[in-house]
């Protein structure tokens, strides 16, 4: 079975708890041995997995587990491990136990094999929030006329701007609209340099929060900004 690594929770000198993201059962959690095996479970490692018969009642465990295919440059180019951790957490917080999203794993899957091979990497984690979004259900719908603002709460284009101050207006709101439903090739030419992306993503970051209801600080978001800067 395919699975992505996204947490792990050291629980003894030995052993800890593996969050993985499969592709059959959404996230599932799994009692792994950890020490020389512990980079098997870096973020975003690309995993063939079997599990092992589960005992009524007991944590699961693995029978097998080697990657597939291994990442070769993620873990050693320290922009590429920034977005793979920041992806980790992202799925981390957004997704549930047991939450089958075969699209949304096959476009991880093959993300972080074009990301380990790409050398032009500054749009990937604007392009993986995009498709989240997308693939969680409370995308805005398509850009309409310019004059528009887009209510970040409630995911719609309005005639005015709402009371909250959750909402984007001008450049700044066709830019989000059209990014959201843009594919992977085509962000590039949304965006004008350095300045536009992170202030793109903060909005992407702050899209995601409202709608998934909390506004924890996202640890890797900050080491990713630094990174980029």
């Amino acid at each position: 079975m395919k699975a992505i690594a996204i947490h792990t929770i050291p629980t003894n000198d030995k052993g800890g708890v593996a969050l993985l993201f499969t592709e059959q059962f959404g996230i599932r959690p799994y009692y792994v041995a950890l020490g020389k095996k512990s980079t098997l479970y870096q973020a975003m490692t690309l995993l063939d997995i079997e599990e092992r018969e589960r005992r009524s009642g007991s944590m699961r465990m693995l029978a097998e587990v080697r990657r597939d295919p291994p990442l070769l440059d993620v873990p050693m180019h320290p922009l590429k491990a920034s977005i793979a951790l920041f992806m980790a957490e992202v799925l981390h917080r957004s997704l549930a136990e047991e939450q089958p999203i075969p699209a949304l794993f096959h476009y991880c899957h093959v993300s972080m094999q074009a990301l380990d091979l790409d050398d032009q990497v500054a749009s990937y984690p604007i392009g993986f929030l995009c498709k989240l979004i997308d693939h969680l259900g409370f995308a805005p719908p398509p850009v309409p006329a310019s004059d528009m603002c887009l209510d970040l709460v409630q995911g719609e284009w309005l005639g005015a701007p709402p009371l909250h101050g959750d909402f984007l207006q001008g450049e700044e709101a066709q830019r989000f609209g059209h990014a959201i439903h843009a594919s992977h090739e085509s962000l590039a030419d949304l965006l004008n340099g350095r300045a536009e992306r992170r202030i793109l993503l903060d909005q992407l970051v702050r899209y995601l929060q409202i709608h998934l209801h909390h506004d924890r600080e996202l640890k890797s978001y900050a080491i990713l900004r630094e990174v980029f800067a």
